[in-house]
């Protein structure tokens, strides 16, 4: 029988670690992808000792077309794909005064283009199998939803992801193929070194952040259950749905709370 294999970007490090870690104890074959070499062949040896079945990993940078093609021609070969996991994204945290703008469509690209190309195209891979279901999870954010200072950029490619998400799963509604969009609040993983480097911003946040491993275990429960979307923590769903009816007061309740940093 032609092995099932689970397939992971952003695996190097945060959410996409941390899921890995979590099917490597079910005895699962993994596929996991990212940029930084060194992370990744940390974290194929953690799910190895973990129980993993066979862990192959890819490096792959989704700036680069090409690098998405050679992803989605490894994926064509190696197996049946039984789940396909979207962590990978990054974000910068700045006012959209001094954004840089490589960076702005830098990150579209990354969280929003790249991630809406690997999906399609790992759909049709799935489509093309004989499964009775298959698993598609894309890693959103709340931020998605939520919107304070510093972040419009990242957001509106977090925004898109979301719709993408759910407009994916629309379309796949009749198939073996479920999609579910994960939407976390502020994690505290790695993605911060980068996005918020001065650490001012999860310092506003961090009472009400979260842990990949918290993540993990909530979406891994969507993902069985079928789920269209998941937000953790559960609080973030509550204040999102406040911000969608109160869209006027919410935005003065943030932005002034942030200003002042009563989120700590």
């Amino acid at each position: 029988m032609t092995e099932t294999w689970l397939s992971i970007t952003g695996a190097s490090s945060g959410i996409g670690q941390a899921y890995a870690l979590r099917k490597a104890r079910e005895g699962k074959n993994l596929i996991l992808s990212g940029r930084n070499e060194a992370r990744l062949s940390e974290t194929k040896s953690r799910c190895l000792q973990a129980g993993a079945n066979r862990v192959e990993t890819l490096l792959c940078d989704l700036n680069n077309l090409a690098d998405i093609g050679d992803f989605v021609g490894f994926h064509q070969e190696i197996g049946i794909i039984e789940e396909f996991v979207a962590c990978a994204g990054f974000g910068l945290f700045t006012p959209i005064q001094t954004h840089d703008t490589a960076n702005m469509f830098q990150i579209v690209k990354v969280n929003l283009m790249a991630t809406m190309l690997l999906c399609k195209e790992m759909a049709l891979i799935m489509l093309d199998q004989d499964l009775d279901q298959a698993n598609i999870a894309i890693v959103s954010s709340i931020a998605g939803k939520i919107y304070t200072p510093s972040t419009a950029v990242y957001a509106a490619s977090k925004a898109g992801i979301y719709a993408f998400a759910k407009g994916m799963s629309q379309d796949l509604w009749e198939t073996p193929v479920n999609v579910t969009c994960v939407l976390p609040g502020p994690t505290d993983t790695n993605f911060f070194t980068v996005a918020d480097a001065d650490g001012d911003y999860f310092d506003k946040v961090k009472a009400f952040s979260t842990t990949p491993e918290k993540v993990a275990v909530r979406m891994e429960k969507a993902i069985k259950k079928n789920k269209t979307e998941v937000t953790v923590p559960f609080y973030y769903d509550i204040l999102a749905r406040f911000s969608h009816a109160f869209p006027e007061i919410s935005a003065r309740i943030i932005h002034y709370a942030y200003q002042m940093g009563e989120f700590r």
